[in-house]
């Protein structure tokens, strides 16, 4: 299925992409002007910069994003922004200024905070591909303009490459966490559910039923999600109660049996000793006083 996936969408990308090549306006090494750092700006065709030397806070409108030497940034036509940066220490980056008609396309699939993002070894291919375009520049002919062209389209595909990479890891993990909230969601209705109905006599299939999920679900959920069993997680509410109303010392073993969910006092009183380690009838002598305890034991 995600060789299938890959073959459908590579079309759909060559299509958006792969139809024109970038047209460059200029490129080369450039030291920014501190002018840049004060006032916003816009340039009237796409900015691509690979920073040199020193860093970059690039402010454009409601996004800010940090940067240093070894990231690539992508400014689209007309985007007003602010190239803070250390004046002190300077900001040098070689920089492209070009034209593509996929711009659009491009730009809703690739943003700055993604490419800051992507993996130190991705970013370090990425500084030599700018290394062959800065080689590049020393021949100006038909032939190396569109040798440049080209480089510059595959810079672009690379980052978009690893743009895409990253969207998918996230979304895997977006639903991955949904999957968690999902689970953790049934477990805790199914503990409330439990709590206020533990004193009834309850089966899988009937909490189930209530919780509107199959038992086999509800049953798996409840064991990975809490490292014990739902049955495991009801007996323990029952017998926590049992003994608070043993020791209160108003309710029998049969009684207190029926007011936990059992109508058998003496399975009751078997899952009892195998929870707490001795008999309903211990618990009851160790709470009452003396004078009443066989009165308790044997009530009329």
């Amino acid at each position: 299925m995600k060789k299938h996936g890959t073959r459908s969408s590579a079309p759909a990308l060559e299509r958006r992409f792969g139809g024109e090549l970038p047209v460059i306006d200029s490129m080369g090494l450039l030291i920014f002007d501190p002018i840049f750092a004060q006032k916003n700006h816009t340039t009237p065709c796409c900015e691509m910069f690979h920073i040199i030397k020193g860093r970059l806070s690039l402010n454009m409108g409601n996004s800010r994003v940090e940067a240093a030497a070894g990231d690539t940034l992508l400014i689209p036509t007309e985007r007003t922004h602010r190239d803070e940066f250390d004046t002190q220490e300077g900001l040098e980056v070689f920089m492209v200024f070009f034209s593509w008609k996929a711009e659009d396309d491009y730009f809703a699939c690739v943003n700055n905070a993604l490419l800051q993002r992507i993996p130190p070894a991705a970013k370090a291919e990425a500084g030599r591909m700018f290394g062959h375009l800065r080689m590049d520049r020393s021949i100006d002919d038909d032939a190396h303009r569109l040798l440049v062209r080209s480089r510059v389209l595959t810079i672009l595909l690379f980052l978009l490459q690893e743009c895409v990479r990253l969207r998918r890891r996230h979304g895997g993990r977006e639903r991955e966490l949904s999957g968690v909230q999902r689970r953790q969601s049934l477990l805790l209705r199914a503990k409330d559910y439990l709590e206020a109905h533990f004193q009834e006599p309850l089966t899988l299939n009937g909490i189930a039923g209530a919780l509107k999920v199959s038992p086999f679900h509800l049953s798996h959920v409840f064991s990975r999600e809490s490292d014990f069993s739902l049955i495991a997680y009801l007996t323990a509410l029952r017998m926590n109660r049992a003994k608070e109303l043993l020791a209160q010392g108003n309710l029998n073993v049969a009684e207190t049996a029926a007011a936990v969910g059992y109508d058998n006092s003496r399975y009751f009183a078997k899952v009892f000793r195998q929870h707490f380690g001795h008999t309903p009838i211990s618990t009851v002598n160790s709470t009452l006083q003396p004078l009443t305890r066989r009165a308790k034991e044997y009530p009329k």
